[in-house]
């Protein structure tokens, strides 16, 4: 789940939140050839995901916070969104908190 708004709208009042499905990494390389292993892909139909205001965004699975909004392209038009995978970073985090 993440914060979003429709392209060239304002941002939204309130909290928004969507579900969205794990996209395979291997899949994602196919529209992202730039992806590595500290990502994580995730897509849903068009019209809905991440979007310009987004980045930084958490992406949330069952209470726990797994990702950050990094990049997707073209905006909310069904391909896939790209997360930063927060578990390979968890050494700097903590290191750093």
């Amino acid at each position: 789940m993440h914060l979003s708004f429709q392209l060239g709208g304002n941002p939204p009042n309130s909290l928004q939140e969507i579900d969205l499905i794990i996209y395979p990494q291997q899949q994602c390389k196919s529209v992202h050839s730039e992806l590595i292993n500290s990502h994580i892909c995730t897509l849903t139909k068009a019209g809905e995901g991440a979007c310009h205001g987004d980045s930084g965004g958490p992406l949330v699975v069952n209470g726990t916070q797994v990702g950050i909004v990094s990049f997707g392209r073209p905006c909310a038009v069904g391909y896939p969104d790209v997360y930063t995978r927060v578990s390979s970073f968890i050494t700097w985090i903590i290191e750093n908190l």
